[in-house]
C-alpha cells in the first residue's frame, strides 16, 4: 500500500505548491509561492498554507474534463453517448461495455488528493503560522475535496480503502471499507466542511470575490451532502440540504445558454480551464466543428462522440434542452452544453462541477419517496418551465396526480434529459435506483452490433490491478468478475 497512500512524497507536494499554469491564473495567483520552500515551511503562514488548496483544486482538472475525465467516460459507459468516429482501444473497450481490467487515470488521481487533503489536515491543525480565519476555510476545503473523492470511489469501484492519514506505516495492509462507512465518512466530513467553510466564494489570496465561483463554499457542501443524503436514502436531510441551497440568493435558474459561462448564477462550483488558449476541455472534445472548408463533417477522431440515440429520444416535444444543448452539424448531433472552442476567442466558461439545477432534482426525488407528492412534482415542473418552448403544448407540467412511481419515473427522465454527460449522474441514478441492467441489457448490444451482451458485475469498475499488487490488503479483493 505503500505506493498508493504515499503516492505524494515531499518532492510532489512542491511541485504541487510551486507549479502554476497561466490559463488557470485567477485561482493559482497571487498566493502561490514563487521560490522554492523546505516542506516543513508550507504550513507556516497564509500565503503558502493556502496556495496548496488552491493548486490541489485546479489539479482536480485531472478527472473533471476531457477523454479521461469522469464526465466523457462514464456518459460513454452509461447510454448517453455514441461513437462516430475512431477512438483508442481503451476508450472503445469503455463504449462497449468490454473493460476487463482498469487502465484510467482515478484512482490513483483521487487517492493523490485524498493524500493532500489528509496532509493538509494533519499540518493545519498544529500549524501556529497560519491565520485563524484561513486555518478554518483551509481545513473546510480539505474536508469538502476528501469527501468529494470519496464519493466518486464508492460510487465507481465499492467498497475502497478508507485513508484518512498520511501515515502509510497505518494504512499499507487495509483492506476495503464496508461502503456504510465511506458514507458515513463522506457525511462527516461534509457536516464539519460546511461549519469551517466560508458563506462567501474567496480568491486565490483568501478574500471574497464575485467573478469566480472557483472554490467550494458553505453551500458547496450543502449540495454534495444533498447527494449523499439522497443516495443513502435519508430523503428528510437530502431535502433539507437542497432546500438550503436553492432558497440561497446567490443561486438561481438562468438561460440555458448561459448555464456553463464563468461564474453563472447557476454555479454553485466551477473549475478554471486548465491550459493558456484552450476552452473547456469538455467543449473542445465535444463540439463538432469545421476549421478549414476542406473538413469532413461530422465526427472525427479529436471529437469523436455523438449524442446517442437514447438520449435524443428521451427529449419531449419542446423542450429546449435538446435545441440549445444539442448542436448539430450536417445531421450530425452532439453535446453542446459548452459553447466555445476558438482559441482566438476569450475565455469565457468554465468547467461544471456542480451547479442548482441538480438540488431541484434532488429535492424533488426525496420529497417524493416521503409521499410529499405535491411539492416534488413542483420541484420538477420548476426544472421544466425553464426548458419549455414557447409553442401551446411544449413541455407542459406534470399533474400532481401522478402515482408514486410515476412520479419517481418522471425524476429519471427529468435527470437524464437534465444532467446528461454530466459527472456521471446517468450512470450512477442508473445503478443507484437498481435500473442499470433494464437499461443496459438493451444499451450494450446496440453499441456494439449485438457482439457481447450486459453482464450485471460491469456495473462496478475493476480496481486497478497494479494497486492490488502493491496493497496488500487489497491482495483477493478485486471485484467480482474481473
Amino acid at each position: 500500500m505503500k505506493r498508493l497512500y504515499k503516492t505524494i512524497t515531499v518532492s510532489a507536494l512542491l511541485a504541487i505548491l510551486l507549479s502554476t499554469h497561466s490559463s488557470c491564473k485567477k485561482l493559482v495567483e497571487p498566493s502561490a509561492p514563487t521560490e522554492k520552500i523546505g516542506i516543513e515551511d508550507v504550513y507556516t503562514n497564509d500565503k503558502t498554507a493556502a496556495s496548496v488548496l488552491t493548486r490541489l483544486l485546479a489539479e482536480m482538472s485531472w478527472v473533471s474534463e476531457g477523454t479521461n475525465g469522469f464526465p466523457i467516460i462514464l456518459a460513454l459507459s452509461a447510454d448517453d453517448l455514441k461513437v462516430g468516429a475512431w477512438i483508442d482501444a481503451t476508450t472503445e473497450r469503455i463504449y462497449f461495455n468490454t473493460l476487463r481490467s482498469d487502465p484510467t487515470i482515478w484512482w490513483g488521481k483521487l487517492y493523490n488528493y485524498i493524500y493532500t487533503a489528509n496532509d493538509a489536515m494533519e499540518q493545519l491543525s498544529v500549524s501556529t503560522g497560519v491565520s485563524a480565519p484561513v486555518k478554518q476555510f483551509l481545513l473546510g476545503e480539505a474536508r469538502f475535496v476528501r469527501a468529494y473523492c470519496y464519493f466518486y470511489l464508492v460510487n465507481t469501484y465499492g467498497r475502497v480503502p478508507l485513508v484518512l492519514t498520511t501515515d502509510y506505516q497505518q494504512t499499507m495492509n487495509l483492506g476495503r471499507a464496508d461502503t456504510v462507512a465511506i458514507y458515513n465518512q463522506i457525511v462527516t466530513d461534509l457536516l464539519e466542511a460546511k461549519t469551517l467553510l466560508s458563506k462567501d466564494y474567496l480568491g486565490s489570496n483568501m478574500q471574497p470575490t464575485t467573478v469566480d465561483r472557483l472554490r467550494p463554499v458553505k453551500a458547496t457542501a450543502a449540495a454534495l451532502l444533498a447527494r449523499a443524503y439522497l443516495y443513502k436514502g435519508e430523503y428528510a436531510k437530502a431535502e433539507a440540504e437542497a432546500s438550503e441551497v436553492i432558497s440561497n440568493a446567490t443561486y438561481g435558474l438562468i438561460d440555458l445558454n448561459l448555464v456553463f459561462r464563468k461564474n453563472s448564477k447557476e454555479t454553485i462550483w466551477q473549475l478554471p480551464v486548465m491550459q493558456p488558449g484552450v476552452h473547456t476541455l469538455d467543449g473542445m472534445t465535444y463540439i463538432l466543428r469545421k476549421v478549414s472548408p476542406s473538413d469532413p463533417n461530422g465526427p472525427t477522431w479529436q471529437q469523436p462522440f455523438l449524442a446517442s440515440d437514447y438520449l435524443l429520444n428521451a427529449f419531449e416535444t419542446g423542450d429546449l434542452r435538446k435545441t440549445k444543448w444539442i448542436g448539430d452539424s450536417s445531421g450530425y448531433r452532439f453535446i453542446n452544453k459548452y459553447k466555445e472552442w476558438d482559441a482566438t476567442r476569450p475565455i469565457v466558461e468554465a468547467t461544471m462541477m456542480m451547479r442548482l439545477s441538480e438540488q431541484y432534482l434532488i429535492r424533488a426525488e426525496a420529497r417524493i419517496q416521503q409521499d410529499k407528492m405535491a411539492d416534488g412534482i413542483a420541484d420538477l415542473n420548476t426544472v421544466r418551465l425553464r426548458a419549455r418552448g414557447a409553442n401551446p403544448g411544449d413541455l407542459p407540467d406534470l399533474s400532481t396526480a401522478l402515482s408514486k412511481t410515476d412520479a419517481l419515473a418522471a425524476v429519471e427522465h427529468e435527470r437524464q434529459v437534465e444532467l446528461f454527460t454530466e459527472w456521471g449522474h446517468r450512470w450512477f441514478d442508473l445503478k443507484r435506483t437498481k435500473r442499470l441492467d433494464a437499461v443496459m441489457s438493451v444499451a450494450m448490444p446496440a453499441k456494439n452490433n449485438n457482439t457481447a451482451q450486459w453482464e450485471s458485475f460491469r456495473t462496478l469498475f475493476a480496481i486497478p490491478a497494479g494497486e492490488i499488487l502493491n496493497s496488500p490488503g487489497l491482495v483477493g479483493q478485486q471485484n467480482q468478475g474481473y
